[in-house]
């Protein structure tokens, strides 16, 4: 294993073993893993949702960016209406790990928070994504590991003022999701979380 490789390896099995000893929203402390006890198998399951977490964001960023050059704001929303579920799902079959996106102020109610996420959503509202860090908690034979998702200025589209939406945006909006409550964001504010559940033994799949 290089160095990288290494060095991110005992900052998991660090953060693996405080979270798992103490208020699963408590910050991962830079210690040495070996001071901490730290799992070598739940460190290698975090690794694996975090690499799942980054292929779900590119993928679906991929698609944002495409289809807003293609046809505007309207069609990027569309992505996440239409393509988001699928492009999560694929994700997952294909790395062999439960992945999805959930938030305090939830739009798809197919995003609903797992029950060992509910408790870490109101460590994130409210804050800016550049102060708020990663999480991983230890599940027993799993691991979770959840991530912020950062207000970007494309997402202000759909998840900003509602008033400064265009009214084609908001009639998307009104129409696929009338118990809507994800709007009123900040550039840069925490929006929701990414979150990865992962198997500690028997990963599968790219083993």
């Amino acid at each position: 294993m290089n160095r990288i490789g290494t060095t991110l390896t005992a900052a998991l099995l660090a953060a693996v073993s405080v979270v798992a000893t103490a208020d699963p929203v408590a910050s991962a402390h830079r210690r040495d893993a070996t001071e901490t006890g730290g799992d070598a198998e739940a460190a290698a399951a975090a690794k694996r949702g975090i690499e799942a977490m980054s292929a779900l964001q590119t993928r679906l960023a991929g698609r944002l960016m495409a289809e807003m050059a293609r046809g505007g704001p309207v069609a990027a929303v569309g992505v996440c209406r239409d393509e988001a579920q699928q492009l999560t799902a694929s994700v997952s079959a294909e790395l062999g790990v439960e992945i999805g996106r959930t938030s305090h102020r939830l739009r798809n109610p197919l995003n609903v928070a797992r029950p060992w996420v509910v408790p870490l959503l109101p460590a994130y509202a409210g804050r800016r994504a550049e102060d708020a860090g990663m999480r991983i908690v230890d599940l027993g034979d799993r691991v979770g590991v959840v991530k912020p998702l950062a207000t970007q200025p494309l997402c202000l589209n759909c998840h900003g003022d509602r008033d400064a939406m265009a009214p084609e945006i908001r009639e998307m909006i009104a129409k696929a999701y009338p118990s809507d409550e994800a709007t009123g964001f900040a550039l840069g504010e925490v929006r929701g979380l990414i979150w990865a559940e992962v198997p500690k033994a028997g990963l599968g799949g790219n083993d």
